[in-house]
Protein backbone atom coordinates (compact mmCIF):
# COMPACT_ATOMS: atom_id res chain seq x y z
CA UNK A 1 0.00 0.00 0.00
CA UNK A 2 -0.78 2.40 -1.38
CA UNK A 3 -1.14 1.09 -5.33
CA UNK A 4 -0.53 3.19 -7.36
CA UNK A 5 2.23 4.83 -5.07
CA UNK A 6 4.63 8.00 -5.28
CA UNK A 7 7.22 7.27 -4.70
CA UNK A 8 7.71 4.80 -1.76
CA UNK A 9 5.26 1.56 -1.00
CA UNK A 10 5.20 -0.94 1.84
CA UNK A 11 4.90 -4.21 0.30
CA UNK A 12 3.39 -6.82 3.23
CA UNK A 13 3.27 -10.57 3.54
CA UNK A 14 2.89 -13.25 5.62
CA UNK A 15 5.42 -16.84 5.13
CA UNK A 16 3.63 -19.30 6.52
CA UNK A 17 7.28 -20.93 8.13
CA UNK A 18 10.83 -19.88 8.47
CA UNK A 19 13.33 -20.19 5.09
CA UNK A 20 15.11 -18.28 2.47
CA UNK A 21 12.87 -15.92 0.98
CA UNK A 22 13.40 -13.52 -2.33
CA UNK A 23 11.59 -10.20 -2.87
CA UNK A 24 12.17 -8.94 -6.26
CA UNK A 25 11.01 -6.31 -8.40
CA UNK A 26 10.29 -6.76 -12.09
CA UNK A 27 9.80 -3.99 -14.96
CA UNK A 28 7.08 -4.57 -17.63
CA UNK A 29 9.52 -6.29 -19.59
CA UNK A 30 10.40 -9.15 -16.95
CA UNK A 31 13.23 -7.28 -15.94
CA UNK A 32 14.93 -6.97 -12.04
CA UNK A 33 15.00 -3.87 -11.55
CA UNK A 34 15.79 -4.01 -7.66
CA UNK A 35 16.14 -7.05 -5.22
CA UNK A 36 14.64 -5.83 -1.90
CA UNK A 37 15.29 -9.04 0.07
CA UNK A 38 17.01 -12.40 -0.51
CA UNK A 39 17.26 -13.28 3.37
CA UNK A 40 16.09 -16.20 5.50
CA UNK A 41 12.83 -14.61 7.29
CA UNK A 42 10.77 -16.25 10.23
CA UNK A 43 7.26 -17.47 9.66
CA UNK A 44 4.41 -14.31 10.13
CA UNK A 45 3.88 -11.30 8.97
CA UNK A 46 6.07 -9.18 7.01
CA UNK A 47 6.98 -5.39 5.43
CA UNK A 48 9.84 -4.05 3.29
CA UNK A 49 9.58 -0.90 1.83
CA UNK A 50 10.36 0.07 -2.01
CA UNK A 51 11.44 3.08 -2.71
CA UNK A 52 10.67 4.15 -6.43
CA UNK A 53 12.92 7.59 -7.09
CA UNK A 54 14.64 7.31 -9.98
CA UNK A 55 12.64 4.79 -11.65
CA UNK A 56 10.71 5.85 -13.93
CA UNK A 57 6.22 5.84 -14.08
CA UNK A 58 5.02 2.81 -14.98
CA UNK A 59 3.76 -0.81 -14.02
CA UNK A 60 6.27 -2.93 -11.89
CA UNK A 61 6.08 -6.79 -10.18
CA UNK A 62 6.80 -7.76 -6.97
CA UNK A 63 7.82 -11.34 -7.11
CA UNK A 64 8.04 -13.39 -3.34
CA UNK A 65 9.69 -16.51 -3.54
CA UNK A 66 10.86 -19.31 -1.15
CA UNK A 67 9.75 -21.77 1.00
CA UNK A 68 6.40 -23.08 -0.50
CA UNK A 69 5.38 -19.67 -1.89
CA UNK A 70 5.51 -17.82 -4.81
CA UNK A 71 3.61 -14.50 -5.47
CA UNK A 72 3.42 -12.00 -7.92
CA UNK A 73 1.48 -8.80 -7.67
CA UNK A 74 0.99 -5.78 -10.11
CA UNK A 75 2.27 -2.24 -8.85
CA UNK A 76 2.01 1.11 -10.44
CA UNK A 77 4.41 3.73 -9.96
CA UNK A 78 2.77 7.27 -11.19
CA UNK A 79 4.67 10.70 -11.09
Amino acid sequence: YPNPFNPETTIEFSLPKEGRYGLRIFNILGEVVKVLADDIFDAGYHKVTFDGKGYSSGVYFYNLVGQEVNLVKKMVLVK
